[in-house]
């Protein structure tokens, strides 16, 4: 596949999984938590519901100004929340899988 056409049908698919580069953890974000310029995924501070972070991923909150930026990188994305997070253990086991195909 083009790497222009890859990019394109990679933007159009709104959950991510991303990794973190400095510090190791997997998560599933909405697409607008990825700064693909700076390499960063943007977090809510100060949430500790779990429900209400999916909620937050779910519905695609825009991040505001106070949340924090992490160094990360894009492992897949996904047509639906469902599907990335039920993909995040294969994405921890296989740390060297990184973006191939998507919504896989």
């Amino acid at each position: 596949m083009h790497l222009l056409t890859f990019k394109i049908l990679l933007m159009q698919l709104p959950y991510l999984i991303c990794e973190g580069i400095d510090e190791p953890w997997v998560e599933a974000v909405h697409r607008w938590w990825y700064n693909d310029d700076k390499k960063l995924c943007f977090w809510p501070p100060r949430i500790k519901d779990s429900s209400k972070l999916r909620g937050f991923v779910e519905n695609g909150y825009k991040p505001d100004s106070d949340w924090i930026g992490y160094p990360a990188k894009i492992r897949k994305a996904y047509e639906t929340y469902e599907k990335a997070t039920g993909k995040i253990k294969r994405a921890i086991k296989n740390s060297e899988d990184l973006l191939e195909t998507t919504d896989t």
